[in-house]
């Protein structure tokens, strides 16, 4: 059995009084929103040492910008904002929904194998779930080139 926990949101101040201020403030991290997931697993075996249940646990933490001076900004800086907020979040519902199914039932490929086998496994799919994020990454430019893109218009006042 896998069972997801709720992903946890979590926000980190920037200050700016304007979008240009803001991306200045941004670019100074590696990625503007992170989303991280903490595996982890149970297992039981026979005498043997077939294993024969497993449950995977899996944890989501997101961490999302918040805007300081959001409220004294124009109307047309606080639309733009809340555009490129909804594409980062959307990008980062990417990376849960990639993890989700690298170890959505995963405990299928860890029944009836040795206890080494299952932990080599369940390491295999935790690589796995860090390299399909990292090529989403790539592939959409960290969002930069997505549809609904994460390229934030600091022209606007």
């Amino acid at each position: 059995m896998t069972e997801f926990g709720a992903p946890h949101w979590t926000t980190y101040d920037v200050s700016g009084a304007t979008l240009a201020d803001v991306a200045a403030v941004l670019t100074q991290r590696d990625e503007a929103g992170e989303t991280t997931w903490n595996p982890t697993h149970t297992m039981s075996w026979d005498d043997s040492g077939n294993v024969t249940d497993v449950t995977v646990h899996c944890g989501f933490d997101v961490q999302m910008p918040n805007w300081v001076e959001y409220s004294q900004a124009s109307a047309d800086a606080q639309t733009e904002w809340d555009r490129w907020y909804g594409a980062l979040e959307e990008h980062e519902q990417g990376h849960l929904t990639i993890a989700e199914g690298v170890f959505t039932d995963l405990e299928s490929q860890m029944v009836g194998k040795s206890q080494a086998d299952a932990e080599a496994a369940f390491q295999a799919a935790v690589t796995k779930a860090q390299t399909d994020s990292d090529a989403y990454d790539t592939g959409n430019g960290h969002g930069t080139t997505a549809s609904n893109s994460t390229v934030m218009d600091t022209n606007i006042p």
